[in-house]
């Protein structure tokens, strides 16, 4: 029984580019499909935050089946002067709770249709979090947006 190594076609790849002073179309196209059926790109979703406002967001993705990856991030949009956070900082936000009414601040879920975001709409003063070695507070959740990768 033969087995594929991926490896191995990427030095073939590699050696026939080197051979023939760059890689042969056929090569690429092959390369190409074979990489992207490995590693499908990383999509998302995105529910922007405004602090207290409850929001939801029912995504479509398109997948056809349930995604095999699936992240939630805080992602900075606006520097949040009292964390420093800056735009563009991605935060992993498994699980985000108030300490003082234990209310879950994000649920995030998905089936085989759609991905499915939810904020209880909390101010970002009330939490405190390490970030850079320190605990620091979020000034608000309007300074983010919850993004969910997924594929």
């Amino acid at each position: 029984m033969l087995t594929f190594n991926p490896q191995s076609f990427l030095q073939v790849l590699q050696a026939a580019a080197y051979f023939t002073g760059g890689t042969p179309a056929s090569y690429r196209d092959v390369a190409s499909k074979f990489l992207s059926a490995c590693n499908p790109a990383l999509q998302y979703a995105e529910l922007p935050l405004i602090d207290g406002t409850v929001s939801t967001l029912t995504y479509p993705h398109g997948l056809g089946r349930n995604p095999v990856a699936f992240v939630p991030v805080l992602h900075c949009v606006t520097l949040d002067t009292g964390s420093g956070v800056t735009p563009g900082v991605e935060m992993n936000c498994q699980v985000f709770e108030a300490i003082s009414n234990h209310t879950v601040t994000f649920l995030c879920g998905y089936d085989s249709t759609n991905v499915y975001l939810n904020y209880a709409g909390l101010a970002g003063s009330i939490w405190g979090f390490g970030w850079n070695g320190s605990l620091v507070n979020l000034t608000s959740f309007s300074n983010f947006s919850l993004r969910v990768y997924y594929r």
